[in-house]
């Protein structure tokens, strides 16, 4: 079994980053109560921030945003700090809410406009990152969070942290999972450019651990992000090998951190997303996989056709914005392939089964699994994946 860089950081991380899916499902207003009830009995079931001494408490939210008129949350926050040593706190921000299509539409796939970076509410005055661009959805994403208060309270984030900076230096870990990945990188540069906002003395440190992210923005931005977080001096307990701050984990079979970068989409006559399951000498997975290939036949030929022609031009699409991911040469999780239920057949016989509806089933099926399950499995934080844990609400 290899070795996982920083685990013990993205167990804790990790947890953090799941526990702020707590409450998800609740639509009652001001659900933050209830949610904060959610997590405080989660945490002392789950070992990586359970075991003494460290005694994690919630000290600021959650702060919730829920899109007018709409009936599920969109967006939560919430910080922890260790009990034991209370310089060291962790900075969660909840991924998709898949019950809200607002969520998805705002936040996940409003790709094709794109916003300079930095924001303007980080009050730069000379742009370090010039042609740095993120994407519209990440940058409503981030103003979000930024404007996030707990409930009967107007102290948003950027307020707390200074409070809390004015009795010295802190160790700020930002974390989240998929959406929550994606902005909890963004977020951490972010309290970087801000800093002067938070951290009068410029002694804080900071840091993320990002879980299943997809790509925030254009390559100068993932340049300039890399070139930031690798100057930063590690937070204590840190992994020196990852060689930066920002910890960027990914599941080598989790298709959604290949999303947005044009090249994974087509590439020279290719589709590496579509292709990710089909076995071979590096990827694990057994025959026969989930191959498209296998598949034969008048209706299936044409299905599988229009599926490529779809993903060629939405890669056509994205070309200009020209996503890149922040630490792209980053050491994945090792995926392991989850068989389909029922298995498909390796040689596919018109008549009998196997059609393209059935493989993209599958294809939907594995993705959900790696993108989702496979990281507390990998990482060996069970208690993740107990829905009496991890109340969703509903």
């Amino acid at each position: 079994m290899s070795i996982i860089q920083n685990e013990s950081q993205r167990q804790i991380m990790l947890s953090f980053a799941y526990l702020a899916y707590c409450g998800e499902l609740i639509t009652t207003p001001d659900p933050e109560n209830q949610i904060l009830n959610y997590i405080n009995s989660a945490i002392p079931q789950i070992p990586p921030i359970s075991t003494a001494p460290s005694n994690w408490q919630v000290v600021w939210g959650p702060g919730v945003y829920t899109v007018p008129g709409a009936k599920y949350q969109d967006n939560l926050m919430f910080v922890a700090q260790n009990q034991s040593d209370k310089t060291q706190y962790a900075i969660a921000i909840r991924g998709t809410n898949f019950e809200s299509n607002l969520n998805f539409l705002m936040d996940d796939f409003d790709l094709l406009q794109q916003m300079p970076w930095p924001p303007p509410s980080a009050n730069v005055t000379t742009n370090p990152a010039p042609g740095a661009l993120i994407s519209e959805g990440a940058s409503i994403g981030l103003q979000t969070l930024l404007n996030l208060t707990p409930y009967q309270s107007t102290q948003n984030i950027i307020s707390f942290l200074a409070q809390e900076t004015a009795n010295g230096a802190i160790n700020a870990c930002v974390t989240g999972h998929s959406l929550g990945g994606m902005l909890s990188s963004t977020f951490a540069l972010y309290l970087h450019e801000a800093r002067a906002q938070w951290d009068s003395s410029a002694a804080s440190n900071i840091s993320c651990i990002s879980f299943a992210g997809p790509s925030a923005g254009n390559q100068a931005f993932a340049t300039y992000s890399d070139q930031i977080f690798a100057t930063m001096s590690p937070p204590p307990g840190w992994d020196n090998s990852i060689g930066s701050n920002c910890d960027a984990v990914r599941c080598s079979l989790d298709v959604a951190t290949l999303m947005f970068v044009p090249e994974n989409l087509y590439n020279d006559g290719t589709y590496p997303v579509f292709d990710l399951y089909v076995p071979n000498h590096t990827n694990n997975i057994p025959s026969p996989g989930i191959n498209f290939s296998k598949l034969h036949g008048i209706h299936n030929d044409l299905e599988v056709s229009v599926f490529k022609t779809i993903l060629k031009t939405v890669a056509d699409m994205l070309e200009k914005q020209n996503y890149t991911q922040i630490m792209s040469n980053a050491q994945t999780l090792p995926g392991e392939f989850q068989p389909p239920v029922p298995p498909l057949k390796d040689s596919i016989i018109p008549g009998l089964g196997g059609t393209f509806a059935e493989y993209m089933t599958a294809y939907s099926k594995e993705g959900a699994y790696q993108h989702s399950i496979s990281y507390p499995t990998i990482l060996n934080v069970p208690a993740l994946l107990n829905a009496s844990v991890i109340q969703r609400g509903s």
